[in-house]
């Protein structure tokens, strides 16, 4: 649709665009927990379904039972798998991997197994609380068979009703509609895409070369608070040939009217990057009653074409209107080129991020403060681990607006992995007594001697922490002539005395 030329604004001091557009919804968390709730509850409340029904737990504990009852009728498993152990899940259990998957996050090391990593030799990085609360092969094993939908109703690839997000189609509702249904949106939101880093083969992963954390990985659509940043909606780009035919407008415009279709309609103003922004979809919006400020590339289609090439001198504008929608040019350290329907050109003084003096337009300031919600969310490097943080970033908003700042979001995050845990702990079985007699090195007199004929042998200590002695790869002159082993000064006592000796 053709809107009108593009009309200079000459005197930007006083110019209005005259866009008027009431908000009138109800922001903020909806039914929060009581005031002295533990942050638990705020978590919980996030996963609990858009019906109010199933939750999270309840979904993962029924879908990865099904599927390991699936993969073992008719599987024949070798001697070692470890699937052979498998029982079916329960919630406590669940919560209980759940917290640990995220304690991962908290605690950084190289391999899954590391954390139950114990002994001498992993004294100094040990995690015994791991393997206080699950045994590593449980955790493995359900790490194997964790599922959230059922593979058998799943509609083959090239079919016409394929879904390419079966697998985590549920998961991807319930934590949408409890999201939306946990928080009422504020005027200003912002849309924005983030990445889940992924390296693996999948044909969901996407390669941003412009992205310096993540540039392979999983590309989410974001529709989030822009002064908090509460995740409310959350959209996984499915590819270029798995997500329809292209849209008439481009990609970013159709992402931004999906995200909003809820919300149109009601004033909100929608802050959002170049990959979005464009007149087209400006238009669309303030047609809608919703107003849009973005960054936008000045060959666009739409823009002025008199804003081509053009560089002013620094601190200056260059100001176009159409209707409703303003373009200003403005030069600093860059160029670069805004649209909004409800800024002004008007320059203002402040402070740029490194604190010095700037003169800069309004409508600038405007999306500079704005700006960036979804980036106050944490994205972990899977897709279902994604949902359980974002799920604890908003819980911690949500607490805030209740408590104010008394917590930091790292305590508050701890304490979620404390309550997920609760009481889960390996029963380990208890044998009977030790009926055989102590060994000999416990009992009797030893004394440490010179070996004869200036004979060397090892430390059997020393050889097991893999010292060097003298330089000499752990050979020493004396042992315990009734032990028959060899023994440093160091070391004499400690094996005559320990209860337990590494073999």
């Amino acid at each position: 649709m053709v809107r009108g030329p593009w009309l200079p604004v000459l005197d930007t001091d006083s110019f209005d665009l005259g866009n008027s557009i009431d908000f009138a919804e109800e922001c903020g968390p909806v039914n929060p927990p009581d005031y002295h709730a533990p942050p638990i509850c705020y978590f919980d409340q996030q996963l609990r379904g858009g019906d109010g029904g199933v939750d999270l737990f309840d979904l993962l504990v029924r879908e990865t039972n099904r599927y390991a009852e699936q993969y073992l009728q008719g599987r024949t498993l070798s001697p070692q798998s470890r699937a052979r152990a498998w029982r079916p899940v329960d919630r406590e259990e669940m919560r209980a991997f759940l917290g640990l998957l995220l304690a991962m996050g908290v605690v950084k090391k190289p391999t899954i197994a590391s954390y139950w990593n114990e002994g001498y030799k992993n004294w100094l990085a040990s995690t015994p609380s791991f393997g206080g609360i699950m045994p590593r092969n449980r955790f493995q094993v359900i790490m194997r068979f964790l599922h959230c939908n059922d593979n058998s109703v799943a509609v083959p690839r090239g079919q016409p009703d394929h879904d390419p997000l079966h697998k985590i189609r549920p998961v991807l509702d319930l934590v949408n509609g409890s999201f939306a249904n946990s928080h009422g949106l504020a005027q200003s939101v912002c849309v924005d895409e983030r990445v889940v880093g992924f390296k693996g083969r999948h044909h969901l992963v996407q390669y941003m070369a412009n992205k310096k954390a993540h540039r392979w990985g999983v590309k989410l659509w974001i529709l989030a608070e822009a002064g908090t940043g509460y995740t409310h909606q959350v959209r996984i780009y499915k590819g270029r040939n798995l997500g329809g035919p292209p849209p008439k407008e481009g990609l970013g415009h159709s992402v931004v009217l999906d995200l909003m279709e809820p919300h149109l309609d009601k004033g909100h103003h929608i802050i959002c990057d170049n990959y979005f922004s464009s007149p087209s979809l400006c238009h669309a919006l303030f047609d809608r009653g919703t107003f849009c400020t973005g960054v936008v590339a000045v060959r666009r289609k739409g823009m002025p074409s008199s804003f081509v090439g053009k560089r002013p001198p620094r601190g200056s504008t260059i100001v176009r209107r159409q209707g409703p929608l303003l373009a200003v040019l403005f030069s600093d350290r860059k160029v670069f080129t805004i649209l909004s329907t409800m800024g002004s050109p008007r320059m203002e003084d402040g402070l740029n991020s490194r604190g010095r003096s700037v003169t800069l337009p309004s409508v600038v300031r405007l999306y500079n403060t704005l700006m960036g919600g979804v980036d106050l969310g944490v994205y972990d490097p899977q897709v279902r681990l994604d949902f359980l943080l974002t799920a604890s970033v908003n819980a911690y908003h949500t607490f805030l607006n209740t408590h104010g700042r008394t917590t930091s979001r790292l305590d508050f995050h701890m304490s979620l992995l404390h309550s997920l845990v609760g009481n889960t702990q390996v029963k380990r079985r208890t044998g009977r007594p030790r009926t055989q007699p102590p060994s000999r090195r416990l009992t009797g007199r030893h004394f440490i001697e010179v070996l004869p004929e200036g004979k060397r042998k090892q430390c059997v200590l020393c050889r097991k922490r893999q010292r060097v002695i003298d330089g000499s790869a752990g050979k020493v002159r004396t042992w315990c002539p009734d032990c028959h082993v060899g023994l440093c000064a160091r070391c004499f006592r400690q094996y005559h005395t320990a209860d337990h000796i590494e073999e």
